[in-house]
Protein backbone atom coordinates (compact mmCIF):
# COMPACT_ATOMS: atom_id res chain seq x y z
CA UNK A 1 0.00 0.00 0.00
CA UNK A 2 2.60 2.29 0.90
CA UNK A 3 4.47 1.71 -2.48
CA UNK A 4 1.13 2.47 -4.07
CA UNK A 5 0.48 5.90 -2.21
CA UNK A 6 4.39 6.68 -3.38
CA UNK A 7 2.97 6.08 -6.96
CA UNK A 8 0.06 8.18 -7.22
CA UNK A 9 1.79 10.73 -5.18
CA UNK A 10 4.53 11.44 -7.72
CA UNK A 11 1.77 11.30 -10.31
CA UNK A 12 0.87 14.14 -8.21
CA UNK A 13 3.60 15.90 -7.71
CA UNK A 14 4.29 15.23 -11.85
CA UNK A 15 1.15 17.73 -12.19
CA UNK A 16 2.45 19.84 -9.42
CA UNK A 17 5.91 20.39 -10.67
CA UNK A 18 5.56 19.21 -14.60
CA UNK A 19 9.05 18.22 -15.99
CA UNK A 20 11.18 17.27 -13.10
CA UNK A 21 12.98 13.72 -13.46
CA UNK A 22 11.63 10.77 -12.40
CA UNK A 23 14.70 10.41 -10.38
CA UNK A 24 14.01 13.59 -8.10
CA UNK A 25 10.04 13.29 -7.40
CA UNK A 26 11.11 11.39 -3.91
CA UNK A 27 13.41 14.08 -3.29
CA UNK A 28 10.97 17.22 -4.71
CA UNK A 29 8.24 15.81 -2.50
CA UNK A 30 10.61 15.85 0.57
CA UNK A 31 11.63 19.60 -0.12
CA UNK A 32 7.91 21.12 -0.31
CA UNK A 33 6.60 22.77 2.27
CA UNK A 34 4.86 20.76 5.20
CA UNK A 35 1.06 21.88 4.51
CA UNK A 36 1.64 21.43 0.62
CA UNK A 37 3.23 17.27 1.55
CA UNK A 38 0.27 17.04 3.85
CA UNK A 39 -2.20 17.75 1.04
CA UNK A 40 -0.59 15.71 -1.78
CA UNK A 41 -0.61 12.94 1.01
CA UNK A 42 -4.67 13.41 0.91
CA UNK A 43 -4.77 13.65 -2.38
CA UNK A 44 -3.43 10.31 -2.92
CA UNK A 45 -4.62 8.58 0.07
CA UNK A 46 -8.29 10.07 -0.99
CA UNK A 47 -7.14 8.13 -4.72
CA UNK A 48 -6.73 4.77 -3.08
CA UNK A 49 -10.16 5.01 -1.21
CA UNK A 50 -11.84 6.04 -4.75
CA UNK A 51 -10.26 3.24 -6.09
CA UNK A 52 -10.92 0.86 -3.89
CA UNK A 53 -14.35 2.22 -3.32
CA UNK A 54 -16.57 2.02 -0.40
CA UNK A 55 -16.83 -1.03 1.83
CA UNK A 56 -21.14 -1.07 1.36
CA UNK A 57 -20.75 -1.39 -2.36
CA UNK A 58 -22.40 2.19 -2.39
CA UNK A 59 -21.17 4.88 -5.04
CA UNK A 60 -18.83 8.21 -3.27
CA UNK A 61 -20.31 11.64 -3.35
CA UNK A 62 -17.82 14.06 -5.02
CA UNK A 63 -15.48 15.84 -3.06
CA UNK A 64 -17.19 19.06 -2.78
CA UNK A 65 -20.45 17.42 -1.27
CA UNK A 66 -18.27 15.59 1.25
CA UNK A 67 -16.68 18.84 2.38
CA UNK A 68 -19.89 20.65 2.66
CA UNK A 69 -21.06 17.81 5.17
CA UNK A 70 -18.32 16.37 6.63
CA UNK A 71 -15.95 19.98 6.85
CA UNK A 72 -12.97 18.26 5.19
CA UNK A 73 -12.51 15.96 1.45
CA UNK A 74 -10.87 13.02 3.38
CA UNK A 75 -12.93 9.91 2.34
CA UNK A 76 -11.79 7.75 4.78
CA UNK A 77 -12.84 10.04 7.55
CA UNK A 78 -15.66 10.32 5.94
CA UNK A 79 -16.95 6.84 5.55
CA UNK A 80 -15.33 6.01 9.17
CA UNK A 81 -16.94 9.10 11.05
CA UNK A 82 -19.89 8.25 8.97
CA UNK A 83 -20.13 4.24 10.09
CA UNK A 84 -19.42 5.60 14.16
CA UNK A 85 -22.30 8.02 14.20
CA UNK A 86 -24.63 5.27 12.54
CA UNK A 87 -23.37 2.60 15.38
CA UNK A 88 -23.96 5.71 18.02
CA UNK A 89 -27.46 6.21 16.77
CA UNK A 90 -27.91 2.68 17.38
CA UNK A 91 -26.21 2.56 21.07
CA UNK A 92 -27.90 5.23 21.97
CA UNK A 93 -31.60 3.97 20.91
CA UNK A 94 -30.51 0.74 22.38
CA UNK A 95 -29.52 2.54 25.76
CA UNK A 96 -33.49 3.93 26.09
CA UNK A 97 -34.90 0.35 25.36
CA UNK A 98 -35.29 1.18 21.44
CA UNK A 99 -34.03 -1.65 18.68
CA UNK A 100 -34.48 -1.15 15.12
CA UNK A 101 -36.78 -3.12 13.26
CA UNK A 102 -36.18 -3.57 9.32
CA UNK A 103 -40.40 -2.78 9.61
CA UNK A 104 -39.76 0.62 11.05
CA UNK A 105 -40.03 3.87 8.39
CA UNK A 106 -37.21 6.16 9.61
CA UNK A 107 -35.81 9.80 8.61
CA UNK A 108 -32.77 11.02 8.06
CA UNK A 109 -33.69 14.36 8.62
CA UNK A 110 -30.91 17.18 7.22
CA UNK A 111 -29.24 13.79 5.61
CA UNK A 112 -26.29 15.87 3.69
CA UNK A 113 -25.04 13.74 0.76
CA UNK A 114 -26.34 10.13 3.20
CA UNK A 115 -22.96 9.85 5.48
CA UNK A 116 -24.87 8.25 8.13
CA UNK A 117 -27.84 7.06 6.36
CA UNK A 118 -25.89 4.79 4.27
CA UNK A 119 -24.24 2.89 7.16
CA UNK A 120 -27.56 2.88 9.18
CA UNK A 121 -29.60 1.18 6.03
CA UNK A 122 -26.95 -1.91 6.39
CA UNK A 123 -27.66 -2.19 10.03
CA UNK A 124 -30.81 -2.09 10.64
CA UNK A 125 -32.82 -2.77 6.97
CA UNK A 126 -35.11 -0.55 7.78
CA UNK A 127 -37.18 1.79 5.35
CA UNK A 128 -35.36 5.17 5.20
CA UNK A 129 -36.43 8.46 3.79
CA UNK A 130 -33.75 11.25 3.95
CA UNK A 131 -34.71 14.92 3.60
CA UNK A 132 -32.54 18.01 3.56
CA UNK A 133 -32.40 21.72 2.38
CA UNK A 134 -29.53 21.82 0.11
CA UNK A 135 -31.26 20.39 -3.72
CA UNK A 136 -27.57 19.55 -4.36
CA UNK A 137 -27.27 17.05 -1.95
CA UNK A 138 -30.21 15.56 -2.33
CA UNK A 139 -29.73 15.01 -6.23
CA UNK A 140 -26.67 12.96 -5.44
CA UNK A 141 -28.86 10.68 -2.71
CA UNK A 142 -31.74 10.04 -5.13
CA UNK A 143 -29.24 9.13 -7.80
CA UNK A 144 -26.99 7.36 -5.62
CA UNK A 145 -28.72 5.94 -2.72
CA UNK A 146 -31.45 3.93 -3.91
CA UNK A 147 -32.55 2.16 -0.71
CA UNK A 148 -34.47 5.06 0.03
CA UNK A 149 -36.33 8.15 -0.89
CA UNK A 150 -35.10 11.35 -0.43
CA UNK A 151 -36.78 14.71 -0.56
CA UNK A 152 -35.94 18.87 -0.60
CA UNK A 153 -37.19 20.53 2.52
CA UNK A 154 -37.49 24.26 3.27
CA UNK A 155 -35.32 26.42 5.53
CA UNK A 156 -38.31 26.69 7.20
CA UNK A 157 -41.19 24.13 7.70
CA UNK A 158 -43.29 22.11 6.02
CA UNK A 159 -42.01 18.93 5.06
CA UNK A 160 -43.73 16.65 2.24
CA UNK A 161 -44.90 14.03 4.25
CA UNK A 162 -48.37 13.65 5.67
CA UNK A 163 -48.67 12.89 9.36
CA UNK A 164 -47.66 10.27 11.73
CA UNK A 165 -45.89 8.65 9.28
CA UNK A 166 -42.31 7.77 10.61
CA UNK A 167 -41.74 5.52 14.14
CA UNK A 168 -38.33 7.19 14.40
CA UNK A 169 -36.78 10.91 13.38
CA UNK A 170 -33.29 11.56 14.25
CA UNK A 171 -31.92 15.05 13.64
CA UNK A 172 -28.16 15.55 14.36
CA UNK A 173 -26.90 18.37 14.49
CA UNK A 174 -29.53 20.10 13.13
CA UNK A 175 -30.93 21.85 15.40
CA UNK A 176 -26.98 23.81 16.49
CA UNK A 177 -27.33 25.37 13.29
CA UNK A 178 -30.81 27.34 13.14
CA UNK A 179 -32.37 30.26 15.14
CA UNK A 180 -34.64 30.05 18.27
CA UNK A 181 -37.83 31.13 16.05
CA UNK A 182 -37.29 28.25 13.76
CA UNK A 183 -35.84 25.70 16.29
CA UNK A 184 -39.36 25.76 17.57
CA UNK A 185 -41.66 25.73 14.76
CA UNK A 186 -39.17 22.53 13.26
CA UNK A 187 -39.47 20.62 16.27
CA UNK A 188 -43.47 21.29 16.03
CA UNK A 189 -43.42 19.84 12.98
CA UNK A 190 -41.03 17.15 13.43
CA UNK A 191 -43.37 16.16 16.16
CA UNK A 192 -46.13 16.20 13.29
CA UNK A 193 -44.79 13.38 11.40
CA UNK A 194 -43.87 11.42 14.34
CA UNK A 195 -46.22 8.34 15.07
CA UNK A 196 -47.54 8.20 18.42
CA UNK A 197 -44.97 6.29 20.64
CA UNK A 198 -42.63 7.65 17.68
CA UNK A 199 -39.23 8.85 19.01
CA UNK A 200 -37.19 11.89 18.03
CA UNK A 201 -33.53 11.69 18.08
CA UNK A 202 -31.46 14.74 17.92
CA UNK A 203 -28.17 16.15 18.92
CA UNK A 204 -26.74 19.64 20.58
CA UNK A 205 -23.75 21.90 21.17
CA UNK A 206 -23.53 21.36 25.25
CA UNK A 207 -21.05 21.55 28.03
CA UNK A 208 -18.26 20.64 25.43
CA UNK A 209 -18.70 23.64 23.41
CA UNK A 210 -18.61 26.21 26.57
CA UNK A 211 -14.70 26.63 26.23
CA UNK A 212 -15.15 28.16 22.87
CA UNK A 213 -17.21 30.54 24.07
CA UNK A 214 -17.19 34.35 24.89
CA UNK A 215 -17.68 34.88 28.29
CA UNK A 216 -20.99 36.38 27.67
CA UNK A 217 -22.08 33.61 25.73
CA UNK A 218 -20.28 31.33 28.92
CA UNK A 219 -23.37 33.43 31.33
CA UNK A 220 -25.91 32.85 29.55
CA UNK A 221 -25.56 29.17 28.29
CA UNK A 222 -24.86 28.76 32.46
CA UNK A 223 -28.18 30.66 32.90
CA UNK A 224 -29.90 28.21 30.99
CA UNK A 225 -30.55 30.34 27.79
CA UNK A 226 -30.01 29.32 23.60
CA UNK A 227 -26.68 30.66 22.75
CA UNK A 228 -26.87 31.79 19.44
CA UNK A 229 -23.95 33.05 17.00
CA UNK A 230 -24.92 34.30 13.63
CA UNK A 231 -21.72 34.33 11.82
CA UNK A 232 -23.33 32.63 8.59
CA UNK A 233 -26.10 31.84 6.88
CA UNK A 234 -28.82 30.00 8.51
CA UNK A 235 -28.54 26.02 8.35
CA UNK A 236 -24.85 26.37 7.59
CA UNK A 237 -21.80 24.94 9.75
CA UNK A 238 -20.95 29.21 10.48
CA UNK A 239 -24.34 29.76 12.11
CA UNK A 240 -23.62 28.17 15.54
CA UNK A 241 -26.39 27.41 18.37
CA UNK A 242 -25.90 25.90 21.94
CA UNK A 243 -28.53 24.58 23.97
CA UNK A 244 -27.77 23.87 28.06
CA UNK A 245 -29.90 21.02 29.02
CA UNK A 246 -32.38 23.17 31.01
CA UNK A 247 -33.54 25.06 27.95
CA UNK A 248 -34.28 21.75 26.12
CA UNK A 249 -36.94 20.62 28.34
CA UNK A 250 -38.60 24.18 28.82
CA UNK A 251 -39.43 24.67 25.41
CA UNK A 252 -40.10 21.34 23.87
CA UNK A 253 -43.72 21.29 22.05
CA UNK A 254 -46.64 19.76 24.62
CA UNK A 255 -46.39 16.44 22.66
CA UNK A 256 -43.00 15.51 23.16
CA UNK A 257 -41.16 14.34 26.10
CA UNK A 258 -37.58 13.79 26.64
CA UNK A 259 -36.97 9.32 27.11
CA UNK A 260 -33.21 9.76 27.46
CA UNK A 261 -29.98 12.50 28.03
CA UNK A 262 -26.91 11.37 26.97
CA UNK A 263 -24.64 14.11 27.76
CA UNK A 264 -21.34 14.72 25.22
CA UNK A 265 -21.91 11.30 23.45
CA UNK A 266 -18.36 11.43 22.24
CA UNK A 267 -15.39 12.92 24.07
CA UNK A 268 -12.16 13.86 22.85
CA UNK A 269 -9.98 11.38 22.44
CA UNK A 270 -12.85 8.34 21.82
CA UNK A 271 -13.27 6.45 18.70
CA UNK A 272 -15.90 7.94 16.57
CA UNK A 273 -18.42 5.79 17.83
CA UNK A 274 -21.50 8.56 19.07
CA UNK A 275 -22.34 11.68 18.20
CA UNK A 276 -19.56 13.97 18.11
CA UNK A 277 -18.73 15.70 21.32
CA UNK A 278 -22.48 16.90 21.17
CA UNK A 279 -25.46 15.87 23.46
CA UNK A 280 -27.93 13.50 22.52
CA UNK A 281 -31.88 13.70 23.15
CA UNK A 282 -34.10 10.77 22.93
CA UNK A 283 -37.83 11.89 22.43
CA UNK A 284 -40.84 10.40 23.01
CA UNK A 285 -43.87 11.48 21.34
CA UNK A 286 -47.26 10.97 23.59
CA UNK A 287 -49.92 9.54 22.38
CA UNK A 288 -53.29 11.12 21.33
Amino acid sequence: MKTFLKKIAKGILRIVAPGAKPYLMAQRLEEMPRKVKKRVRLVALNTVSRLKGAPDGLPLPPAQLIFLVQGTTNVREFLTDGRGTAQGILDVLHGSGIDIGSSMRILDFGCGCGRVIRHLHGMSGARFNGSDYNPELIEWCQRNLRFGQFDVNGVSPRLVYEKEQFDLVYALSVFTHLPEDLQSVWMSELSRVLKPRGHLLMSTHGESFVPYMSEEDRRKFRSGCLVVREQGAVGSNAFFAAHPPEYVKTHLPPDLAILSFVPETRRRGEPPSRLCWQDGYVLVKRNG
